[in-house]
């Protein structure tokens, strides 16, 4: 059954993020990146907490934007699984997202808030096509997003898929049967409203990066 959540956490130096940001850091500026496109690459990941409290009014509650590809995905899967509560998330143009939790972080510590779609490949067709995946209801994929706000069309993500059954145990004869996982191919383009993001594969999970648009982004493709 699919599920959604809103998640804020301590952004952490093995955050995939965070990874991201210390390559870039590395990175020697580009002929063929315009300033703003060099500038979004090296900046510094996650929100600072002091500030997000700032701008709610001392609140411990915030807000995130939701993708039109994410409020697409998930319409989609409430109005084939008559899910009424999915179908009111993906009418909404940003839901809350709970702050309570870090009640006694430091003010000053950067934090990541974002968003969380499981679901079968069964329950969503255009999934389905998208990641070139039979309806398997054993399979579930699990997507992460994080847009960044100010900054319209540019986010972060990471998708990667998982299956349990016969096959999994299979792997390991004897041992309970755990989750096999599975990552799609390295190099696919992905867009989004005004901008092209490229993905970049770390370990079992796929993760889109620098999403701002980017001439050289093409030499990537593949898929």
């Amino acid at each position: 059954m699919a599920t959604f959540r809103t998640y804020a956490e301590v952004l952490r130096p093995d955050h995939p993020m965070m990874r991201n940001y210390a390559r870039s850091r590395t990175w020697r500026p580009s002929a063929y990146r315009p300033v703003t496109v060099e500038q979004a690459m090296r900046a510094e990941p996650g929100l600072v907490l002091g500030d997000v409290l700032q701008r709610t009014g001392g609140v411990y509650e915030t807000t995130t934007q939701l993708t039109p590809k994410s409020r697409g995905d998930i319409r989609e899967i409430a109005e084939l699984t008559s899910d009424d509560e999915l179908l009111a998330v993906a009418q909404l143009p940003e839901v809350p997202v709970a702050l309570e939790h870090l009640r006694h972080v430091d003010p000053h510590t950067r934090i990541v808030v974002g968003y969380r779609l499981d679901a079968t490949p069964a329950e969503s067709p255009r999934l389905r096509r998208r990641l070139a995946l039979p309806p398997d209801p054993r399979i579930t994929l699990h997507f992460d997003e994080v847009v960044f706000p100010d900054t319209p069309g540019r986010f972060w993500g990471a998708m990667h898929w998982d299956k349990s059954g016969p096959e999994a145990a299979a792997i390991q004869p004897g041992l309970p049967a755990v989750p096999v996982v599975r990552a799609v191919p390295r190099w696919r383009e992905v867009s989004s409203a005004d901008s092209v993001c490229w993905l970049d594969n770390c370990g079992p999970a796929v993760m889109l990066s620098g999403c701002v648009r980017n001439a050289a982004s093409a030499r990537l493709g593949g898929g």
